[in-house]
């Protein structure tokens, strides 16, 4: 994923003309080191593979040319020429361009990869209720079920939850995971009539010290053709973003606490329980595209976020430029994203630490 997210801003700088000095994958120490005569970047393998980079000619500052002899003895005195071939030098449309880049490959991979999981189901659940959960069993009519004892019948179609849209059921799933642990509004059609359902509570359960909402009746299930494939994928990756950027306020509200925050130990935990586990006998391969185009559509989204040393906190720089219709102070800058890759790295340790702790409770 790191690969494919520093390829897209190694094609957009070299498409954009901006000479790219070194293409890593990993971090610390080279293992591995090519220098093409052609284009003059190094391509090199590190020994953690943590992460990796692009390091691009005039990233965080101006370059010059050298002046030649030709110049002769006046050239001292003439207007310094910028490098054309550094980031700086770019026109902002095309740095915005590159910034966004790796972030648009990591989306489009997830997205990918979703396309995949939907291949490999005959069919999808759509808006509309069809059953209630008892005791691993499914009724049409169940007063037990908190759900149906709100009001919620078989037939209705659910289009807002507490006045957000929800389109298809892994958003439905998505929304009343991350909301349902309080009483939801749900406005749903039936009868061709649009009704209000205040106040269903759902059942509540709690892992990695995070408490989420347990949706507690399944929708009606179609077959696929190809055309709802496509809609599904799209649907489903839409839907993985909005839980992410919901997943990120309350993380930053304090509902979420450490335990509940993965890294790449993390990650790569849970991918190999997912591989490993009994319950999804008969699905892993699914699972574990799905887990992969998750994990690549977050990583896209949360490299745009306006924090510094990220993607996203070069694109508010930017930005910031367009608006102010000049240049901000390079050594400035530098310093800010400097101060914010210092304090991503103490994040990230930290929550490597939490990862391997979590190995041995």
């Amino acid at each position: 994923m790191i690969f494919v997210h520093e390829l897209g801003h190694f094609l957009a700088a070299r498409a954009c003309g901006v000479q790219v000095l070194e293409f890593a994958i990993g971090m610390g120490p080279a293992i591995f080191k090519h220098k093409s005569k052609r284009s003059g970047t190094v391509y090199s393998l590190r020994i953690f593979p943590l992460g990796g980079f692009n390091s691009l000619l005039g990233e965080d500052e101006e370059v010059e040319l050298e002046k030649s002899e030709e110049e002769g003895p006046g050239a001292e005195a003439s207007e310094k020429r910028l490098d054309p071939r550094a980031l700086t030098s770019r026109p902002r449309w095309q740095r915005l361009i590159i910034l966004l880049a790796g972030s648009f490959m990591n989306v489009l991979t997830g997205m990918l990869a979703m396309f995949v999981v939907v291949c490999m189901q005959p069919g999808y659940n759509n808006s509309t209720v069809y059953a209630f959960q008892y005791q691993d069993k499914y009724y049409y009519e169940c007063d037990q079920n908190a759900s149906y004892a709100a009001g919620l019948r078989g037939g209705d179609r659910i289009t807002h939850i507490n006045n957000q849209a929800v389109n298809g059921w892994t958003d439905i799933v998505n929304t009343i995971s991350l909301d349902g642990t309080a009483p939801l509004n749900i406005t749903v059609i039936r009868d061709g009539n649009k009704l209000v359902i205040e106040d269903v509570k759902f059942p509540v359960e709690k892992e990695s010290g995070v408490s989420f909402g347990v949706v507690d009746f399944v929708t009606e299930y179609n077959e696929f053709g190809f055309f709802d494939r496509v809609g599904q994928t799209v649907e489903r990756s839409f839907a993985t973003v909005k839980t992410i950027y919901k997943s990120l306020v309350k993380m930053i509200s304090g509902a979420y606490g450490l335990e509940g925050v993965s890294g790449p130990v993390g990650t790569v935990g849970t991918i190999g329980e997912a591989v490993s586990s009994q319950e999804v006998e008969g699905f892993r391969l699914t699972y574990v595209f799905y887990l992969f185009s998750f994990v690549s559509i977050n990583l896209g989204v949360m490299n745009l976020l306006p924090i510094p040393a990220l993607d996203g906190g070069r694109i508010l720089f930017v930005l910031i430029e367009m608006i102010r219709r000049k240049p901000i102070d390079k050594k400035y800058e530098g310093m800010i994203h400097l101060v914010g890759m210092a304090l991503l790295l103490a994040f990230m340790v930290i929550i490597t630490v939490s990862d391997v702790s979590k190995f041995f409770r």
